[in-house]
């Protein structure tokens, strides 16, 4: 039983001194590899579970805009959600986000005292932008 015990205190002396010895280089770069990639995995992650919490916020935003019939407040969320794309790009939302944003835009722009406004075009930019984004939909 002793035995044992000193042992495993050698083999964690040894284990000790490989991991601060210099010379097993190739066996650093990996654990360091390792660990940069880890990292990388848990960033992707977090940016992607970011995103996805935008896109929900501004989903809901748009369906209660929707009811109350305020196509400012429609077209604004639609832009939030289409800035906000996920990593893999799918988002069963995105046809019907889109079809939303379409009617609000038009009624939206019919409204536009000044079509030729900066701020109005930068908004057509986006509306193109975003509709390029959805396959089916023309700008």
């Amino acid at each position: 039983m002793t035995t044992s015990f000193y042992h495993g205190l050698r083999s964690s002396s040894f284990m000790l001194r490989q991991v601060l010895n210099p010379s097993p280089l190739r066996l650093k770069l990996q654990v360091g590899v390792a660990g940069l990639l880890l990292l990388i995995a848990l960033g992707v992650a977090g940016r992607d579970r970011f995103v996805m919490e935008t896109r929900d916020s501004a989903y809901q935003r748009i369906l209660t805009a929707q009811q109350q019939q305020d196509d400012l407040a429609v077209v604004e969320n639609a832009e939030i959600f289409f800035a906000n794309a996920p990593l893999s790009g799918k988002d069963d939302r995105n046809q019907q986000v889109m079809d939303l944003y379409a009617e609000s835009f038009v009624r939206w722009f019919a409204q536009q005292e000044q079509p030729s406004d900066s701020a109005v075009q930068a908004r057509i930019d986006r509306y193109r932008a975003a509709s390029r984004t959805v396959p089916g939909e023309k700008p």
